[in-house]
């Protein structure tokens, strides 16, 4: 991640299904003020819907789900204390309107935060002056997973 560096953004990698973790991180901070929260911790599971297996598809959903609203909840009160106003993005998945295969799992969870988000956005925004999206690409970023799920590419 050092290669993300930037003298203005400060990079947190933290557990993210850990309450201590998120908890430690927020008082860490050398700031008292945030202004961008991205929330783009996610996994996905190949499998089909007949054949999941619930604890796993449990895990993705605390990861996929509940996670980005644990850390944003956390972070809440250094967002209010922004004075540009702040930005909430949590990373969902085209996987919401475009469907594929074997991913009912990941794509229940990513539809489930797409959702909170939207709730989270219409339920804060004409209270506070924390902006709430969500962000998804149009397509499959290619990385070092896709290998292992079958996908392959070069950009």
């Amino acid at each position: 991640m050092a290669q993300l560096a930037h003298k203005s953004v400060t990079i947190l990698p933290l557990d993210v299904v850990s309450a201590s973790s998120i908890a430690a991180r927020v008082s860490q901070l050398p700031v008292d003020s945030l202004d961008i929260l991205i929330n783009n911790a996610g996994a996905n599971y190949m499998m089909p819907a007949a054949d999941a297996d619930i604890t796993t598809g449990k895990q993705i959903f605390d990861l996929n789900l509940w996670a980005p609203l644990a850390v944003t909840q956390a972070f809440m009160p250094l967002l209010l204390a922004s004075t540009h106003g702040a930005i909430v993005a949590n990373h969902t998945s085209g996987t919401v309107t475009f469907h594929f295969p074997f991913q009912r799992i990941y794509s229940a969870s990513k539809a489930a935060l797409a959702t909170l988000t939207d709730n989270m956005r219409l339920e804060l925004q004409p209270i506070i002056n924390v902006h709430i999206t969500s962000c998804c690409g149009p397509r499959y970023v290619l990385g070092p997973a896709n290998h292992v799920n079958g996908l392959h590419g070069s950009n």
